[in-house]
C-alpha cells in the first residue's frame, strides 16, 4: 500500500513537472509573438503560478525533482 501511494505522488509530481514545462514552452512562443498581455497569456502566468505553488509544496515535504 504505502509503495502504491509513493508511486502516485511520484506520478503526479512527474505530471505537474510536465506541466510547468509545457505552460512555460507556450508562453515563451506567445512572448516572442509579441503577445504577452493577451488573455491567453494571462491565463498561462496563472496556470504557471499555481504549478509553481503546488511544486512549492513538494518541495516543502521533501519531494524535488531530480
Amino acid at each position: 500500500m504505502d509503495e502504491e501511494r509513493l508511486a502516485a505522488y511520484e506520478r503526479v509530481y512527474a505530471e505537474i513537472l510536465r506541466e510547468r514545462d509545457q505552460v512555460l514552452l507556450e508562453m515563451e512562443r506567445l512572448r516572442a509573438a509579441g503577445k504577452s498581455r493577451g488573455a491567453t497569456y494571462r491565463q498561462l502566468m496563472a496556470q504557471k503560478l499555481t504549478v509553481q505553488g503546488l511544486i512549492a509544496q513538494f518541495a516543502a515535504h521533501g519531494i524535488e525533482a531530480p
